[in-house]
């Protein structure tokens, strides 16, 4: 399969090639992909989690059984109210179909 490309930066034409033969510029769509999701996935790792992530998470591990045991519950309540509410979008979509 021969993949004659032209480069969008300087306008090289280059034949079977991932990369410009005069700019560098990357010229494989999959490989461009790639390289976007990797960057996105560092970036979503570098991140600094928020602050109600870290009180949540200062809750779940608190030493305190109180304070754990509020967590708890309130992620009960909140699991069961998905739960309930994911339910009744099943059967509003249900019914048309």
């Amino acid at each position: 399969m021969n993949r004659n490309q032209k480069c969008p930066k300087c306008g090289t034409w280059n034949l079977n090639k991932n990369n410009c033969a005069s700019c560098g510029q990357l010229l494989n769509h999959e490989m461009k992909r790639q390289e976007e999701a990797q960057v996105k996935a560092e970036e979503i790792a570098n991140r600094a989690p928020d602050k109600i992530d870290l009180f949540l998470d200062q809750m779940k591990h608190s030493p305190w059984w109180l304070v754990k045991g509020l967590y708890y519950l309130g992620f009960s309540i909140y699991t069961i109210f998905v739960a309930i509410a994911s339910f009744f979008m099943m059967m509003i979509a249900w019914g048309p179909g």
